[in-house]
């Protein structure tokens, strides 16, 4: 800051009154601009990808290094919204539209000297929810059918769902309820990065007889939902018996030999 004085004086002597002038030299930009979020956020909070309705507005907010800032955020030449700070203010909430998509955004802060700031941000827009997930098979099946979801369990097996995801990263969330039962209870909740595979496989921790219906749904970064698949399942843990009866007397009689099993028989071979 510099201070400068000022006299006029004519070719006779004579003297004006002096002037005082403050002139300040300011060649620094401002710092980076922090505190970016975005509102709504419906995904995870601070990856800057979000929902937005077609007739809603994204709020981008921040807080500002200093006072008597020029706040402008544009995406490419189109400027978006704009403030200009006064008095002790050193914060900015500005709203705009944005189409569904990825946005280049920049921050720019301008102070008083017009030093200028530049800060990018991309912002995601996505509304569209995930593909369902699909070719679901379940493991171990020792039914006769691979897809009627009839299985048993030995003692050192345990039950796994693998199905293949329409993209990724996605959020992967399995339920079941009960037979008669619309109540949901989570099995498995887990994030299921980009640099995974497609092909997941994934623990299903049932274990008891019964029948059960487990619903299967994956949801993106922006939170979108896919429809959810169902599977049936049913964990028989009841063994096969049988009953012999009719047994003949002494060989040789021609009585005849009844053996009763207690389920329906659908595969198996006479010894």
């Amino acid at each position: 800051t510099y201070t400068f004085v000022v006299r006029l004086t004519d070719a006779a002597g004579n003297s004006s009154d002096t002037a005082l002038v403050d002139v300040v030299v300011d060649n620094t930009a401002p710092a980076t601009t922090t505190g970016l979020a975005i509102a709504p956020d419906t995904g995870a909070v601070g990856d800057f990808i979000t929902q937005l309705a077609a007739d809603a507005q994204l709020t981008l907010s921040g807080t500002l290094p200093e006072k008597l800032l020029m706040v402008t955020i544009s995406e490419g030449t189109t400027v978006l919204a704009t403030k200009t700070c006064a008095g002790d203010d050193q914060a900015f909430a500005l709203a705009f539209p944005l189409a569904e998509g990825t946005h280049a955004l920049t921050i720019i802060t301008t102070d008083v000297a017009g030093n200028s700031t530049a800060l990018n941000q991309t912002v995601v827009i996505d509304n569209t929810a995930p593909a369902v997930p699909t070719n679901l098979v379940l493991a171990p099946d020792h039914g006769l059918s691979a897809t009627d979801g009839i299985t048993w369990l030995a003692d050192n097996e345990e039950l796994a769902l693998a199905f293949l995801l329409p993209e990724r990263p996605v959020h992967i969330a399995l339920a079941y309820r009960l037979a008669g039962s619309q109540a949901l209870v989570d099995l498995y909740l887990a994030d299921r990065p980009a640099e995974e595979s497609l092909q997941a496989l994934i623990p299903v921790d049932l274990r008891d007889g019964g029948s059960y219906t487990l619903v299967l749904s994956i949801a993106d970064p922006a939170g979108n939902q896919s429809t959810p698949v169902t599977l049936p399942l049913t964990i028989d843990t009841t063994p096969l018996t049988a009953t012999i009866s009719g047994q003949p007397v002494k060989p040789g009689d021609d009585d005849s030999l009844t053996i009763t099993f207690s389920d329906d028989i659908v595969d198996g071979e006479a010894a």
